[in-house]
């Protein structure tokens, strides 16, 4: 990051975040920038309460996506054809990934608040090209369809080579979209208004809890891996 001349950078660093947690916090200022312009259309605001609704929905799709990703790679096969829980589970990941790809469209048209300029941005070019530059590459990459790569190959001759295996474990990279929490959680904590030691609290136990589950995951993995080559 850099810094301006003049005052230590941690001091400038701590000023700055705040200035832009103040920002984000007050939403009377959101509707004053909006109210002063005239709103294009299919411009998001984000403390709308279409925005509050989906920001709960993305919230349950990453907390999905941080439990059972990690426990289906290191503890479930998945059985070609599909069938029983198996087809269930694959339909319900589809779901989710259905939902995801929505929010890539939902952020190309989502304002933003610009911490330099200490503004509200809802142009659509700056809105759209802001995406692009920042949050975009990682979100297309987790919703890169890998899983069914693996049920094609699984269905065939070269299910039991090592790049098959590969691929299973791509599918971790949808916990890239885990890096959404974020952005998600300190909107809704301008919404419900929680105190800053509130919100630290909630992200630690629920940031301990998710290393927990995938330590465990990993092990789960490792014994499987293990039981594969003693067999």
């Amino acid at each position: 990051m850099l810094f301006r001349s003049g005052g230590s950078p941690d001091r400038h660093a701590q000023m700055k975040r705040k200035q832009s947690v103040k920002a984000l916090n007050d939403k009377e200022e959101m509707q004053s920038a909006l109210d002063r312009h005239a709103k294009p259309a299919g411009i998001y605001d984000p403390f709308s309460a279409d925005m509050q609704k989906w920001d709960k929905v993305m919230f349950a799709c990453l907390t999905f996506t941080a439990f059972v990703t990690p426990f289906e790679v290191g503890f479930t096969e998945t059985a070609y054809p599909l069938e029983g829980a198996t087809l269930v589970a694959f339909l319900v990941n589809r779901v989710v990934d259905c939902f995801f790809i929505f929010d890539i469209y939902v952020n190309f048209c989502l304002a933003y608040f610009d911490a330099d300029k200490e503004e509200w941005v809802y142009e659509p070019s700056r809105v759209r090209l802001h995406y692009m530059k920042g949050w975009f590459l990682i979100d297309v990459v987790s919703v890169l369809p890998f899983e069914w790569v693996g049920l094609e190959m699984e269905g065939s001759n070269i299910g039991q080579l090592k790049i098959f295996r590969i691929i299973r474990l791509l599918r971790l990279i949808k916990l890239l979209r885990i890096l959404k929490s974020a952005r998600i959680l300190t909107r809704i904590q301008a919404l419900l208004g929680w105190s800053y030691a509130s919100f630290e609290l909630l992200g630690y136990s629920i940031f301990t809890l998710t290393v927990i589950h995938w330590i465990a995951c990993c092990w789960g993995l490792i014994g499987k891996r293990s039981e594969e080559h003693t067999s």
